[in-house]
């Protein structure tokens, strides 16, 4: 086993530090907004979309109904006449209908698996955030004990030092 330490490079440290940081700072609010994008879908799914479709579906409904009641009084009005653009009328709201019928149902479908689809994602986002957060936290504080440990032992500063030419100080050797 040597009896010497070589340290060659606290600068490698110190940017890999500073990178870590720089990547933890963008990282964090990234998780942070797909978490809020979640919850945000589901509330708009359950306050937004459902009831809009329910309102919709309620309003086409109506419709369906004036269009036939209209379709009947045609007929006994006219009662050999041909009564088109009312069964037209009549085809088209029940089109509506099961339009808005299936969109609603989607909906609910959506709602119904929403937990089990996105839970497991949910708890990934979480353990990211934990690890961004906590574990990620006590690196940078253990590579900053680690930094300041060396540049301690190798006798330089932890700030970046140049020579008068601008060259990088030499390694430096001290015996342990």
């Amino acid at each position: 086993m040597s009896t010497q330490a070589h340290v060659s490079s606290l600068e490698a440290l110190e940017s890999f530090r500073a990178n870590l940081v720089t990547y933890l700072a963008a990282a964090r609010p990234t998780v942070d907004d797909m978490t809020a994008e979640i919850a945000a879908t589901r509330i708009w799914l359950e306050q937004d979309r459902l009831l809009y479709w329910g309102r919709e579906l309620k309003r086409r409904q109506r419709i369906l109904v004036d269009a036939e009641a209209l379709l009947f009084s045609a007929r006994m009005a006219h009662l050999t006449k041909d009564t088109q653009a009312e069964m037209n009328a009549v085809r088209r709201a029940k089109q509506a209908v099961e339009e808005a019928e299936e969109r609603l149902r989607k909906i609910k479908k959506w709602l119904r698996e929403f937990d089990s689809r996105i839970s497991p994602l949910g708890r990934q986002l979480d353990s990211l955030r934990s690890l961004l957060t906590l574990d990620m936290s006590r690196a940078t504080a253990a590579l900053d004990q680690t930094i300041q440990f060396l540049a301690d032992y190798s006798g330089v500063s932890s700030a970046p030092a140049t020579s008068r030419s601008g060259e990088m100080p030499p390694s430096v050797e001290k015996p342990t």
